[in-house]
């Protein structure tokens, strides 16, 4: 037998040699979870930001075709809209009525 032979005999039927190479290869594995993870992120970070870029786009040509003279309007309206989405509640103070 050659040396190699040899060491590799006696390393085969070590186990610690074999737990090492078992947590060797879990890292690599573990290695390999968290690039796919990083790539389907990065995947869904481009998909969301295509899907902004489009949506933008969509406006801009809503806003050219149906609010060409009317661009203050438009913003006044996405205003109300975006500070509107998150609440729950509206109060408004009653009126006074005057006699």
């Amino acid at each position: 037998m050659t040396g190699k032979q040899l060491k590799n005999r006696y390393s085969s039927s070590n186990p610690g040699k074999r737990q090492k190479n078992a947590a060797i290869q879990v890292a690599e594995g573990q290695k390999q979870a968290a690039i796919l993870q990083a790539e389907g992120q990065k995947t869904a970070t481009i998909e969301i930001a295509e899907g902004d870029a489009q949506a933008t786009k969509l406006r801009n040509e809503a806003l050219t075709t149906y609010f060409k003279d009317s661009a203050i309007v438009f913003k006044q309206l996405d205003t109300i809209t975006s500070s509107l989405q998150n609440t729950q509640k509206l109060l408004f103070p009653k009126a006074k009525q005057y006699h």
